[in-house]
This record gives C-alpha cells, sequence and structure tokens, in this order.
C-alpha cells in the first residue's frame, strides 16, 4: 500500500484527463490521497480563476504535513 501523501489536482472541465481517472486514484490511494476539484479548470488550468484555485489549495495541504 502507497503511503506516501498524494495531492491530486484536476480540473471539471479537463477533456484530456477524466474527472473518474481522479476518483479511481483516489480510492486506489486510499488515505494517502487528497482530492481538489477545480471548477472550470481544463487540464492545464490555463484559466487565472481556475490556476488561482488549484494552487491556492497547495500550501494548505503541505502544512499538514507531519
Amino acid at each position: 500500500m502507497i503511503k506516501i501523501p498524494w495531492l491530486l489536482l484536476h480540473g471539471i472541465a479537463d477533456d484530456v484527463v477524466l474527472p473518474a481517472d481522479t476518483q479511481l486514484v483516489q480510492r486506489l490511494l486510499g488515505d494517502a490521497a487528497s482530492v481538489v476539484m477545480v471548477e472550470d479548470g481544463d487540464h492545464s488550468f490555463s484559466q487565472p480563476e481556475s490556476k488561482r484555485q488549484a494552487t491556492d489549495s497547495i500550501v494548505p495541504w503541505l502544512r499538514m504535513l507531519p
């Protein structure tokens, strides 16, 4: 079992990797995975608001690590 913490950032509008793929990875990783679904985010988080949402989720996740 994987015990290294993972942060999975996924844009809901991603047409390259489907949100269901991220949900599958989350199920496989169990408690090791944290998932942030970014509203209107595409595969590259190319819109400023989706990029902000993605980057704003990283620092709190890092702070919760042991």
